[in-house]
Parts: structure tokens; C-alpha cells; sequence
């Protein structure tokens, strides 16, 4: 029991640091031309390492909330595959997807909208 309420915590810890990861990709893109030098080369660092962990995200605990494994990538590719196939079913891999991408990600993608084909 105390193992399944660690991983748990461990899952949920990990969403919310990618989120943190993908809040300040967001911020870095919209700035970037603003930004140069030491402050540009930084922000790589956290867009790849960033990519790294959608990466895993997908692949590990993506698989197993849609019970599904990966055809993509990345969560952003994994979560519009499911919003196009579901969009007339209005299955529940589509409602959670639809979940993720209205709650977590487009009200902080600068362009209004990260989900959905952008």
C-alpha cells in the first residue's frame, strides 16, 4: 500500500515538473528574441531538457492514464491524436485529453492554443 501511494506521488510530481518545464518553455519562446547570449543558451538547456522529460511523459505515464501505448513522440502529439480520433465519440481518452490540453496547456501557450494542430 505504501508503495502504490509512493509512486502515486511520484507520478503526480512528475506531471507537475514537466508542466513547470513546459510553463517556463512558454515564457522563453515568447521573450525570445528579447533574450541573447548566456540568458538564450540557458534557455536551450531547458527546452531540450524539457523535451527530454514530454518525452518520458509520453512514453511511461501517458501509457499507463490512456492505457495505451505511444505512437508519438511527444504528450502534445499523443493527447491531438486523441482529440481528433474521439472528437465525434467523445470517448473518455478524448474527455481526458480535452482535460489536459483546456486545464494545463493552452491557457499558457502564447498563441492561445497548444493542443488541436496549433
Amino acid at each position: 500500500m505504501k508503495l502504490a501511494l509512493w509512486i502515486i506521488f511520484g507520478a503526480y510530481l512528475y506531471l507537475v515538473v514537466c508542466w513547470l518545464f513546459f510553463l517556463a518553455i512558454m515564457h522563453l519562446t515568447e521573450n525570445r528574441s528579447k533574450a541573447h547570449g548566456i540568458v538564450l543558451f540557458h534557455g536551450y538547456l531547458i527546452h531540450w531538457t524539457g523535451w527530454v522529460l514530454d518525452v518520458l511523459l509520453n512514453a511511461v505515464l501517458f501509457s499507463v492514464l490512456f492505457v495505451d501505448f505511444p505512437r508519438e513522440l511527444t504528450a502534445t502529439a499523443r493527447l491531438n491524436r486523441y482529440l481528433r480520433a474521439d472528437l465525434e465519440r467523445k470517448g473518455w481518452r478524448a474527455k481526458l485529453a480535452c482535460w489536459f490540453c483546456s486545464r494545463w496547456l493552452d491557457p499558457f501557450d502564447p498563441k492561445g492554443r497548444h493542443c488541436r494542430d496549433k
